[in-house]
This record gives structure tokens, C-alpha cells and sequence, in this order.
């Protein structure tokens, strides 16, 4: 079991989030995962070799995680977030939150890169 889904059980046993709660998570993860590989301009095989996949079956894994097919795990998630230049919670956040994750995720590694 990945840890996306451990995690999203768990919270779901303590009562932490409700199993509706738990669908609205994963549409809005598979949604944010297609739209910011699409702004990288990235099809999903180059994605999936991008992350470390096999390129025989990239583009059919990158798929199953749009479609909720399939979580990827974390260790994954987090090489999905880095190659889209994106922070992981970006796939979670609520609408509101997204553009302020993204503002301050760009500005946080141009002080990266300026700092000698």
C-alpha cells in the first residue's frame, strides 16, 4: 500500500476526514497531476521516464495516476512534484490556496538559485 493511500485510510479511520472528503482529494490530486504536466508541456511517457519509470511503462502509469487508477506513493509523489516544479501539497490544496502554494514555491527557489 502506498502512502498516499495509508495516509488517506488513517485519517480516514480517526475520523479525520470523511470518505467524501477522501474522492474530493483524489479528483482534485488527479486533476492538479494533469494540469501541471500539461503547463510543463511534458506527454506522460517523457513524465514517467522524467521520474524514474521504465519508459515501457511510463506513459501507462503516468496515466492511471491522472485517472485515480493508481496513487503514486510518496517517495514518487515527491519526484512528480520536483520534475513539474511544483510543491507535493500543490496536488492537495484547496482552489484558494493553490496560486499562494505556487507564489511562494517560485519565489523560494529563485532565492535558491540567486544565493551564491
Amino acid at each position: 500500500m502506498s502512502g498516499f493511500v495509508f495516509a488517506i485510510k488513517w485519517l480516514t479511520l480517526y475520523k479525520i476526514i470523511d470518505k467524501s472528503a477522501n474522492m474530493d482529494l483524489q479528483s482534485t490530486f488527479c486533476r492538479r497531476f494533469k494540469q501541471a504536466r500539461k503547463a510543463k508541456n511534458l506527454s506522460q511517457e517523457k513524465l514517467g521516464v522524467l521520474i524514474g519509470l521504465d519508459e515501457f511503462v511510463a506513459s501507462t502509469r503516468i496515466n492511471r495516476y491522472e485517472k485515480g487508477v493508481h496513487l503514486p506513493d510518496l517517495t514518487t509523489l515527491q519526484n512528480i512534484a520536483h520534475a513539474l516544479d511544483v510543491p507535493s501539497a500543490y496536488f492537495f490544496a484547496d482552489d484558494e490556496l493553490t496560486h499562494i502554494i505556487l507564489a511562494h514555491h517560485h519565489k523560494t527557489n529563485t532565492l535558491k538559485t540567486d544565493t551564491p
